[in-house]
């Protein structure tokens, strides 16, 4: 509290000081400007009434006071305030004319901090380096070093150089040069290692391209882009054959890449040119692409290598998806340190224990994981296997306190917050964390290595400690630039003032943060309406004009619900055109084949009219503060009617908060997506003490189903599993595989949608109840059963995959047997060739193991007694991923059980003459391949023909992504055509 003491005749010269605000604990001895002394004056008060109260007497003198509660500011905070406002006095001594905006609240030594001390952040790193070199370098010094380990297989150093160089001369031959953009659309493998390494030798910028991202998006990246070669496999090629750029087949040219040299070829770029593109979501409706420089991602590698020291005995997870800009870091940062990369298996990401399991089997020690997933991972028990991780880098979104403190609880390994936008090559500020620090906010924290981060204010001016402003990053990390975006280039990439005359940048980030006293950074939302969704960045513009392209759409405006601190729900409204308004499936189905998946709303809702703003905005408060989650009418909400309902109600409770949950509730409705099903599988283990399949999310999106499926109440009495029970058209009946279960299935039925009910077959005998069926013909009289059972009369749609396609042939034989209509089986790769595997080598392959990478071996395994054969496999399937975690062996040996009677079932079988006809749906890449079954002759048993067509992938990848996208194109209208012929 301070006294000001104004002598008469200066009374009434100045009424600004008649309103000053002067501060509680003053340290000054006394302040004497223009005839104004103020000195400290003391005053009783024995609490504060208000957070932050200013009381001002004016008599003879001017007395004011400043009450705060202590429990929202601290004593430093109330002392920079002193300083700021002792500061703006002195400036309107100094110039009384200057507007009051234009004067500094910053005191000499907080600007010397802001300047000198906190973004001092120079080091010494070689700037003409490329990003191809520093591989390089590491495998000349250890060549036989092991680089990457993927799916049982893996490569050395000296191998992988090898590979990338025939690769860089291939392109070189191809026209690849210094800046020219070359896309690569291939699943994680050891190949799109070698490709993106081989792409940066031949001097390209590489392109990362997504293959389960719609083919729309990919064509207009590579356009935009100017894309001259495209790197990529025919199986991955559906929606890109018309595509301007070169495409290189890695499959039909691989015998001619292999005669290339495997010298180092030379790229003949520059540091300034680009290394690679990555397209992000844009606000105008067009995603929009991003060139870093070779100099700006090398900076990045060299401040990760000097700051946590990676070397030869590190092992490195590669899993984040090719698209998002960490992946960078993922491939070249690790090999610049000698480390190994352990390769997650496509999908792999979106399933927690096989995840898990990989990090465990490779002895993963650093992990760079989104918070989502990371929360993900840390409610599956398995996690605490994972003893060998020493680093785990978080970012693309907040990462909040308690999933800190859970993860020092959980986990050996240090914790490190990284921030960065795509434009600032990766990462721009970090913050490591400390166990026990009981900080109430984890902090982006300070800049990396010559990298620059200023809070300004709207005048692009730096803003006080503690004060809100928009984050600015400059210094070497920064972007080129946005790809022939040249007014958005010069919008967001602005001449750096505090770097004047040296051509330097500063990039407007659009995020709101603060400086803490400490001179951590403090991340706070976001300005604008830009969202992050599992830690990609989404502009609602983005969607907006993707929906309005809908015929039945007149607008479209998209918000981002839940916790803003944390990662967003998108939820999406339409005012209706002329037509009939269109329905949530049909417009999410829409919107799939023109965003990535992570765009897509979980729900959806149709409003008369939009609401607005005074000034004529869409007003997005008033819509996401609607409750329309389901996007529908709301509809009266099922309460649990038992204890099994409760407690999993209590689950969901918990990853969807503050929603209105039923029982009768779709997962994946409610906004559920695959780390949000890794998080609720493992608490339903947790919670029941119980081993579930991994197709339970598949069976039962809803408690209610699920409960059943807990209860023990389906499998056991039906084969006849609900994969998805919605819709009015005629139900497809889909038989398991060989291996019994039908959670092969679960792709596949997402890509058909859900206006048609499906339903699998599963084998008796995997639960342990029940003997299994030693014949097809006995499965087919089973089976046949349960789905008479839903559907009475005919006729029926019957299909399979596999093994699968044989039972459901016979299917349709005893149905036209018994006079009973039945339209023409679908046949999935169904069938075999002449070759017949021993059965523990059949089951080796049917649990997804390669026979050659086996450990032990086969021929080691023969020599071992049946019980060790089944633990030895169990044992490696598990460090593969190929069975969860919780897998015993008892549950190993009825799978067996099942595997070997279907399996003998399936060679013993012989199949009558059918009068009908058949569609056979063939595997491009292997036709036919399913563990040496007979070759039947389908022609000669369906008398009325069989109509074939080749879709993507090898017997297996067929169903999984992203080539069960071309299987359920190829599936759907087969199936229309048939239910049209049989009305």
């Amino acid at each position: 509290v301070v006294e000001a003491v104004r002598p008469p005749r200066e009374a009434g010269r100045s009424p600004l000081f008649r309103t000053m605000l002067v501060l509680h604990n003053l340290r000054w001895p006394e302040l004497r400007m223009d005839g104004l002394v103020v000195r400290p004056y003391e005053v009783d008060s024995e609490a504060a009434v208000t957070d932050l109260t200013l009381l001002v007497d004016e008599g003879e003198t001017l007395r004011g006071a400043l009450e705060y509660d202590a429990e929202l500011f601290d004593p430093s905070t109330i002392t920079r305030m002193h300083g700021h406002f002792r500061t703006l006095l002195e400036g309107i001594v100094e110039d009384p004319g200057r507007p009051l905006s234009a004067l500094s609240l910053h005191t000499e030594e907080e600007r010397r901090r802001l300047f000198e001390r906190w973004n001092h952040t120079d080091e010494d790193f070689p700037e003409d380096v490329l990003l191809h070199e520093l591989f390089e370098e590491r495998a000349g010094q250890a060549p036989d070093a092991v680089a990457a380990v993927f799916d049982g297989g893996s490569v050395t150093y000296g191998e992988l150089n090898e590979r990338a160089n025939r690769l860089a001369h291939h392109l070189r031959a191809r026209g690849v040069a210094s800046g020219v953009v070359v896309g690569v659309a291939l699943e994680r493998s050891l190949e799109a290692v070698s490709a993106a390494l081989g792409i940066v030798k031949a001097g390209g910028a590489y392109l990362p391209l997504d293959p389960e991202h719609p083919a729309q998006r990919l064509r207009f990246a590579l356009e935009d882009a100017g894309a001259r070669v495209l790197l990529t496999r025919r199986s991955l090629l559906d929606g890109l054959d018309e595509v301007s750029a070169q495409v290189i087949d890695l499959d039909g040219e691989s015998e001619t890449i292999a005669r290339e040299s495997t010298t180092d070829p030379g790229s003949g770029v520059s540091a300034d040119d680009p290394a690679y593109v990555i397209y992000t979501s844009g606000s105008t409706g067009e995603p929009k692409g991003v060139a870093v420089s070779h100099r700006a991602i090398c900076n990045q590698v060299h401040w990760r290598q000097r700051a946590f020291s990676l070397s030869g005995s590190d092992s490195v997870l590669v899993h984040t998806a090719i698209t998002f800009d960490p992946s960078v870091w993922e491939i070249f940062g690790p090999l610049a340190a000698g480390a190994r990369l352990i390769l997650a298996r496509p999908g792999e990401e979106r399933d927690g224990a096989r995840l898990i399991e990989t990090m465990a089997g490779g002895e993963v020690t650093v992990l760079q994981v989104v918070p989502s997933m990371l929360e993900a991972l840390l409610e599956d028990p398995g996690i605490e296997r994972v003893r060998s991780l020493r680093h785990i880098f978080c970012g693309g979104e907040p990462l909040t306190p308690e999933l800190r403190d859970r993860v020092f609880a959980k986990l050996p390994a240090e914790l490190h917050n990284l921030y960065g936008p795509t434009e600032t090559a990766i990462d721009a500020t970090f913050w490591s964390c400390r166990r026990e620090e009981g900080r109430s906010v984890v902090p982006i924290g300070h800049p990396i290595a010559n990298v620059a981060a200023h809070v300004l204010d709207d005048r692009m001016q730096p803003a006080p400690i503690g004060v809100p402003g928009e984050l600015y990053i400059g210094g070497v990390g920064v972007a080129r630039g946005y790809v022939n975006r040249e007014a958005l280039t010069a919008e967001r990439f602005v001449p750096d003032p505090f770097r004047g005359g040296t051509g330097a940048r500063l990039f407007r980030s659009g995020d709101r943060v603060r400086r803490l006293s400490d001179g951590s950074i403090e991340f706070l939302g976001r300005l604008d309406e830009q969202l992050k969704v599992r830690g990609y960045r989404v502009e609602p513009g983005e969607i907006e004009a993707a929906l309005s392209r809908h015929p039945g759409v007149r607008r479209a405006a998209v918000v981002g619900c839940g916790d803003p601190s944390e990662t967003h729900r998108i939820k999406a409204f339409v005012v209706a055109g002329d037509e009939l308004a269109p329905d949530v499936h049909e417009l999410s189905v829409f919107l799939r084949e023109r965003v990535p998946p992570f765009m897509v709303p979980s729900a959806f809702e149709v409003l008369d009219k939009l609401p607005r703003t005074p000034s004529g905005k869409v007003d997005r408060r008033v819509l996401a503060a609607r409750d329309s989650a389901r996007g529908r009418r709301e509809e009266i909400r099922v309460s649990p009617r038992d204890a099994v309902e409760s407690e999993l109600l209590r689950i969901w409770e918990v990853l969807f908060p503050g929603r209105a949950i039923g029982v009768t509730d779709d997962f994946f409705e409610l906004g559920g997506h695959s780390l949000l099903a890794m998080r609720l599988t493992a608490r339903i283990r947790q919670a029941f003490e119980t081993e579930i399949s991994a197709s339970v999310l598949v069976q039962g999106r809803t408690i209610e189903a699920q409960a059943r499926l807990l209860r023990g109440k389906a499998g056991s009495r039906s084969p006849l599993i609900a994969l998805q029970p919605a819709g009015s058209r005629r139900p497809f009946f889909c038989v398991h595989p060989v291996g019994g279960d039908v959670a092969c299935y679960g792709e596949l039925v997402r890509r058909l949608g859900n206006d048609r009910p499906f339903y699998g077959l599963e084998a008796r005998g995997l639960d342990g109840e029940g003997e299994p069926h030693a014949r097809i013909e006995e499965m087919a009289a089973y089976y046949l059963e349960a789905v008479r059972a839903l559907q009475p009369e005919g006729p029926y749609l019957l299909g399979g995959w596999s093994m699968g396609g044989v039972i459901a042939f016979e299917m349709a034989r005893q149905l036209e047997a018994s006079a009973q209509e039945v339209s023409l089986p679908v046949l999935m790769d169904a069938g075999g060739g002449e070759e017949r595997e021993p059965l523990l080598e059949a089951f080796v392959q049917g649990l997804g193991l390669s026979l050659d990478r086996l450990s032990p071996s086969m021929e080691e395994l023969r020599e071992m007694s049946p019980e060790e054969q089944l633990a030895s496999v169990l044992d490696h399937a598990r460090s593969a991923g190929s069975l969860p975690l919780e897998l015993e062996e008892a549950g190993l040996r009825r799978q067996l059980r099942v595997f070997e009677t279907n399996l003998r079932a399936m060679r013993s079988y012989v199949p009558g003459a059918y009068s009908g006809s058949l569609v056979l749906l063939e595997a491009a890449e292997s036709p036919g391949a399913a563990f040496g079954a007979p070759a039947f002759a389908w022609e000669e048993l369906a008398a009325a023909g069989v109509t074939r067509t080749r879709v993507a992938g090898n017997h297996y990848t067929m169903l999984r992504e992203p080539r069960v996208r071309q299987l359920a194109r190829v599936l759907a209208p087969h199936l229309e055509r048939i239910e049209a012929e049989v009305r």
